[in-house]
């Protein structure tokens, strides 16, 4: 199962997103729970360095795991918001995943 984990921060709407594990859809390297995922938090990713949102990324591929922490917490309400707006984007497709193959990811949130 691949659980995301959204944090939410004082300073920041989500100051962290953290994705884990292989969903058990498929074979690995052919399993499309998998594949989405990696898409949409490698997506995810881009657009907030386009924004010029300052991350620190890691990833460790033999867990597999991808921790995106948002670093960006000083009091620019633009940046404020657009991290909310991306990052609740990317909350809501990862959401339809899991409606859709319950069995293979789980979402939750920490505040």
């Amino acid at each position: 199962m691949t659980r995301v984990t959204f944090t939410k921060g004082e300073n920041l709407p989500y100051e962290r997103i953290q994705t884990e594990g292989h969903s058990g859809y498929g074979e690995e390297g052919t399993d499309i729970i998998c594949a989405a995922i990696s898409s949409a938090t490698e997506l995810v990713v881009n657009i907030l360095e386009q924004f010029s949102i300052d991350l620190d990324i890691e990833v460790d591929e033999e867990a597999p795991s991808v921790l995106v922490l948002i670093l960006d917490g000083d009091n620019n309400r633009k940046k404020k918001d657009t991290v909310k707006n991306i990052v609740e984007g990317y909350r809501s497709y990862i959401t339809d995943l899991a409606e859709a193959y319950p069995e293979f990811i789980e979402i939750s949130t920490e505040v």
